[in-house]
């Protein structure tokens, strides 16, 4: 594994830490910022299917947000990632 290698896969964790500390702390335009334009969030049947596009996803996080309870009433545990660097411009992690 090369430097850069490395040096994406821990800009990938950082990416990974702001979605947990934006969406727990209903920091949604924050959360959202960390789409591209043309994001996609692939979620099952059962959370609204795949979220198309930083707008769409802004709004679907923005509803969950307004179910739950108080900023920080939840806390994702962050460990382990999976981080497969695919080629220059893609990812997949887990």
């Amino acid at each position: 594994m090369t430097l850069e290698e490395l040096l994406e896969r821990e800009a990938l964790k950082e990416v990974r830490i702001k979605y947990c500390h934006y969406f727990d702390g209903k920091q949604i335009e924050d959360l959202a910022m960390l789409f591209t334009e043309d994001a996609v969030c692939e979620f099952g049947p059962n959370f609204g299917g795949d979220w198309v596009g930083r707008d769409t996803i802004r709004d679907n996080f923005q509803g969950y947000a307004d179910q739950e309870g108080p900023p920080f009433g939840v806390l994702h545990a962050v460990t382990n990632p999976l981080i497969k660097l695919i080629d220059e411009d893609t990812a997949h992690g887990r």
